[in-house]
């Protein structure tokens, strides 16, 4: 049997007279909510007017409660909006499956969608796509098959499974389909432009993403996969799938956290969620991540971008050795004991001698040295420093029974006291600095730190941020985010293992989803991501996905950048077409010459006359990309645009084409091994063409 099925003339009328029916429902459902988000709001500024005109009449209570009920008035009127926007895109295309499951000779009829619909007995008529019954589609053939709810498993009869196709809200064709994956309807959308491909992802999950996606959450979970395997998109569809099946415990905006690579990517994936039908999100990068952090600490620091420009500009490698060892565990392992190191030597106990109002009867106290350096080193060891110092005042205060505010602050200024007035650079500094910490490395350590200073810049590269912030966590007060039930961090490769350490730090207690390529580190890392990740959180449990099909590139573009680069993974692939053109413009290495410019131009026009709509030009560096830029004569695009990025920008993205620029080897010549994954990552954002200069 073939993998799907032509419908009669008589079915195919039947499933379009059953389309009308949902339309129109769909239609009706945005007439009736119209109407009702227009009283909502109307409601919301009549009781603010109310509000405004009787404020001073109230009491305090009376306003508490107003305002109380004007924010859950703003929260319902808000569920409304999102409701309309959510049937809105339900119009153009209500549902992409259906199954019929017959159980005990009960048939029942389950059409899947993005959204769910009920009709006016709230009857569910479209079935979202990530409840339980919706597996049949994704994971079964027609035959004996059976689904899973709240532990209950359902066993039947699967008789059929059709998947439809829409245009502009009108259901243009249906067609059975015998097989867990069809491959040919998954063609047919990987063959289609960048900007339309990810409108329909849901509809295209493959069986094995798709138990990714529904497979269990506790603990740290990675998955592990080659370009364009669609690791970020299983992600954002477990994301959603999470946010279905948890909604009681994901009570708020940062219930859920994404740690997205850069700011293009972010935005890449900004619609995602809501095309799933999820929006409640943050989204933030790792440059935000650490700025978040160190917010407030005075500390002028680059982004990591500029430590790949700056690499890139390195003529000795001193550089880039020195990016190596802060993006390593023997990097993180020496700040460990840097920071044990500094807890011991930075706290000097003293005798705290405080009076008392004489109406307390006794005139002064006295708080022994050694009583606060057990404190300090021993019952509240677990805490931060500056955790110490709070438990140890508060536990002071309340031992001795000292209730006036001008004692307790007394003491507590002493104990500050004891502590050295050190800003967290000056401290990051002592890393490399201090002679007692330096000799207490050993000789092999102490030279390896020396060698690789780069406090005495006023800007901070980003690397040394990082490890500022992770001083600032272990010193400072907690940064732990209770709050986070999940996050996902995507170019998991791309973490150094600082990074990873303050994630655990501030993430610890979430479930934790990681993505990665290892052929794709362009960061200079040189651990094994997969094994950095399950050392760093040891106490949990850890689960490892792999995925080797790439759908975005090419057989032809995936086994030409597989062969340049040397890369000996096994990559299978969906689609087949041309081969990548390789151009020689220049043997003058990173020379941007008239005759690179005259190729870039006819590439240029070759897109601008496609039907293509999403393109780039990519590059090693960023400065590479403004001067290209500056020199193309860009045509208008119909469809769309075409984006000048260097390659550390392009990560996690795809284009219909890519035009790759390694003139004199500029794309590799920054490091053997980094310089190949340079390549392979932008050779590998390409979907249907590749065109390389060189």
């Amino acid at each position: 049997m073939n993998g799907k099925t032509r419908l009669t003339k008589e079915e195919f009328d039947a499933e379009v007279a059953h389309s009308e029916k949902m339309v129109a429902i769909i239609l009706e459902e945005i007439k009736k909510l119209a109407v009702k988000i227009d009283f909502q709001k109307e409601k919301v500024l009549s009781d603010r007017q109310i509000f405004i005109d009787y404020f001073r009449e109230m009491h305090v209570d009376e306003r508490n409660d107003w305002l109380q009920y004007e924010h859950a008035n703003l929260t319902n009127y808000d569920m409304s909006q999102q409701k309309l926007r959510n049937l809105s895109k339900q119009l153009s295309s209500p549902y992409f499956g259906k199954v019929i499951f017959n159980t005990k000779n009960r048939e029942k009829v389950y059409y899947i969608g993005v959204y769910s619909l009920f009709d006016n007995d709230y009857i569910p008529v479209i079935i979202d796509w990530r409840a339980p019954v919706s597996t049949l589609y994704y994971e079964c053939e027609p035959g004996e098959a059976s689904f899973t709810v709240n532990n209950d498993v359902k066993q039947g009869i699967l008789t059929q499974k059709r998947r439809f196709s829409w245009k502009d809200g009108v259901l243009a064709s249906a067609q059975d389909i015998n097989l867990p994956s069809d491959d040919e309807f998954l063609r047919e959308i990987l063959s289609e432009n960048a900007s339309d491909r990810l409108k329909v992802i849901a509809a295209s999950l493959q069986k094995d993403q798709n138990r990714i996606v529904r497979d269990m959450i506790d603990g740290v979970h990675v998955i592990a996969g080659c370009a364009g395997s669609g690791k970020s998109s299983v992600a954002m569809h477990k994301i959603a799938y999470i946010m279905y099946s948890f909604r009681k415990k994901i009570t708020g905006r940062d219930s859920i956290v994404v740690l997205s690579p850069n700011s293009a990517f972010a935005a890449y994936i900004s619609h995602i969620l809501p095309d799933l039908g999820e929006e409640n999100v943050t989204t933030m990068t790792q440059e935000q991540f650490i700025r978040d952090i160190l917010d407030g600490k005075d500390i002028e620091y680059s982004g990591r971008d500029n430590s790949v420009e700056r690499m890139l500009a390195d003529t000795d490698g001193k550089l880039v050795e020195a990016v190596k060892f802060k993006n390593s565990s023997l990097f993180l392992d020496l700040l460990k004991k840097y920071v044990l190191y500094y807890e011991n030597h930075c706290f000097k106990p003293v005798d705290i001698i405080y009076s008392l109002p004489e109406s307390d009867g006794a005139k002064e106290f006295r708080i022994k040295a050694e009583d606060i350096k057990y404190l300090f080193e021993l019952q509240f060891q677990e805490k931060t420093l500056a955790g110490r110092l709070s438990s140890i005042a508060d536990l002071l205060i309340a031992k001795n029974h000292i209730f006036d505010e001008n004692t307790a602050g007394e003491i507590k200024a002493a104990l500050d006291n004891m502590m050295p007035a050190r800003s967290f650079k000056e401290i990051y500094r002592g890393f490399y600095t201090d002679e007692g910490f330096l000799e207490s490395l050993g000789e092999e350590y102490a030279e390896t730190v020396k060698k690789f200073p780069d406090y005495n810049t006023e800007v901070l590269m980003f690397e040394d941020a990082v490890a500022v912030a992770y001083l600032a966590t272990r010193i400072d007060t907690s940064y732990e985010d209770e709050n986070v039930f999940y996050m996902f961090c995507d170019e998991a490769q791309d973490l150094s293992p600082v990074m990873l350490q303050i994630i655990k730090e501030r993430y610890g207690r979430a479930h934790l989803l990681f993505a990665g390529d290892i052929a794709q580190n362009v960061f200079a890392n040189t651990d094994d991501y997969t094994e950095l990740i399950k050392n760093t959180f040891s106490s949990k449990h850890f689960k490892k996905y792999e995925l080797n099909v790439n759908y975005r590139s090419t057989k032809q573009i995936s086994e030409f950048a597989k062969a340049r680069t040397g890369r000996q993974n096994e990559v299978s692939c969906v689609r087949e077409g041309g081969e990548p053109e390789v151009i020689k413009v220049s043997e003058m290495e990173g020379d941007v010459t008239a005759n690179t410019v005259g190729e870039l131009n006819k590439w240029l026009k070759k897109v601008a006359e496609s039907d293509y709509a999403m393109c780039s030009v990519i590059t090693a560096s960023d400065s590479e990309s403004k001067k290209l830029l500056e020199l193309a004569d860009i045509p208008e695009m119909p469809r769309g645009k075409v984006h000048f990025l260097p390659v550390y920008l392009a990560k996690g993205l795809e284009f219909d084409s890519v035009l790759l620029l390694n003139v004199g080897g500029s794309m590799v010549k920054i490091d053997n091994e980094l310089g190949t994954n340079m390549f392979y990552t932008a050779a590998t954002r390409a979907m249907h063409e590749l065109t390389v200069l060189e």
